[in-house]
């Protein structure tokens, strides 16, 4: 690949990142908005309080694994059976976490919030198929399809 080509790509692939960015932005917005008026304030704080511990949980959940694959030159099957078996475990973790462990805990807050934590547990179930494809993606530098699907998702 040309140094102009990749440069022209890498362009790109900003502009779809900024672009999705923003716009998964407006649409997180636009359904806090619409979530505000459906649910009650008391109602709307415990799901505030799941959403900021999922949150943080999805950002480590899979601890850049995916950088991993696209750092490599060549990357073969079984590095990438590897970090396949990474993030499943990682991720089964946080989901047991979320559905069983932090629903119990004692405190008003948090008991009063398990449906919400057992809901956005189901998440990390699915965040790990999408490791090896975004992997992929990412290598191939298709930056709009992997724009889209976060989009999308």
């Amino acid at each position: 690949m040309s140094q102009h080509n990749l440069e022209t790509l890498q362009a790109r692939g900003i502009r779809w990142n900024t672009a999705m960015s923003i716009l998964i932005f407006i649409t997180q917005f636009i359904a806090l908005y619409f979530l505000n008026k459906i649910i009650s304030p008391e109602d709307f704080g415990k799901a505030a309080w799941a959403l900021s511990a999922f949150l943080i949980a999805f950002a480590f959940s899979n601890l850049s694994l995916d950088l991993i694959g696209i750092r490599q030159k060549e990357i073969n099957q079984s590095q990438l059976t590897a970090i396949f078996y990474a993030s499943l475990l990682i991720n089964v973790i946080l989901f047991l976490l979320f559905f069983f462990v932090l629903p119990t805990l004692t405190t008003e807050t948090t008991a009063s919030s398990a449906p919400y934590l057992k809901a956005f547990s189901l998440v990390f179930l699915f965040n790990t198929v999408k490791v090896i494809p975004f992997i992929q993606l990412n290598r191939k530098l298709q930056f709009d399809r992997i724009g889209g699907i976060n989009l999308i998702s």
